[in-house]
């Protein structure tokens, strides 16, 4: 596992609190209750103040509680997706100075995942915050809702307080987020040792090789074998010895569940 170097944390100006000698002291009170709910209350803990409250709600009504298609999260989803994974791109690149290309997409589709991206919305608390419909009322939010409603937010910040609002957003909540790293003595064309140590990264128990298929004569044989994983069961592999089976079939579920980790459900 490897962390992104923690930047400076953002400095937010503290709300003031001014009134007028007129005015009742219960106006602004000195300990304000948090219901859980206040708007402020997201603000405070996303690191970012919207000027357009407006543009902020939009991000937080889901399609089932709109009253038309417009006036849900979809569209904001859209752009914050684009924006998420320009900027995700951009913090790696500049912390990573000696990575490959393809190490570096590896990074970003792990933290804009919807795993990731759901684990920092947990951490905000931004299910509180989401208008749903009734049809959603008495089912929990899914990882993909709050991952979705996340980008969602993302792109709000940047309409409402351009590039660099969410530059500072993505250096707050991406920089220190852990990171799958296969060990630098691993053979990149071991994948066999890369899936084992990916899946211990995910507190996950070791997969399994099945030989589904076996054909040809002794001198030439042809071994078919697949990975079996989490009651799932990956591509198949091909070679001409049962070990390099293995490896095609440890790199095509590599592969797949790497998809899987940016776009489960």
């Amino acid at each position: 596992m490897a962390w992104l170097e923690q930047v400076s944390p953002l400095q937010l100006p503290e709300d003031d609190c001014q009134r007028e000698e007129s005015d009742s002291p219960d106006a602004c009170p000195e300990n304000p209750v948090d219901d859980g709910t206040d708007p402020a209350v997201l603000q405070d803990r996303l690191g970012y103040h919207f000027r357009d409250i407006s543009i902020l709600q939009n991000a937080l009504t889901h399609s089932s509680a709109a009253s038309s298609p417009g006036l849900s999260n979809e569209r904001l989803e859209f752009l914050g997706d684009g924006v998420l994974s320009f900027l995700v791109g951009e913090l790696l690149f500049r912390r990573f100075p000696d990575e490959d290309e393809g190490m570096l997409t590896q990074y970003r589709a792990q933290l804009v995942s919807t795993r990731g991206l759901a684990e920092i919305a947990e951490e905000i608390g931004l299910r509180s915050f989401i208008s749903i419909g009734e049809s959603l009322a008495n089912t929990p939010l899914s990882p993909r809702l709050l991952a979705n409603s996340f980008e969602a937010l993302v792109a709000a910040v940047y309409l409402d307080g351009g590039i660099d609002g969410v530059r500072k957003l993505v250096d707050l909540h991406f920089a220190s987020r852990p990171l799958f790293v296969p060990e630098r003595n691993c053979d990149s064309s071991n994948y066999k040792s890369i899936l084992q140590q990916f899946l211990q990264s995910m507190g996950r128990d070791l997969p399994r090789y099945l030989v589904l298929a076996d054909s040809g004569p002794e001198h030439g044989k042809t071994y078919v074998v697949a990975v079996e994983f989490a009651g799932m069961r990956f591509t198949a592999g091909y070679g001409k010895t049962k070990r390099d089976a293995e490896q095609a079939a440890a790199k095509n579920a590599y592969a797949e569940l790497q998809r899987l980790t940016r776009d489960e459900p």
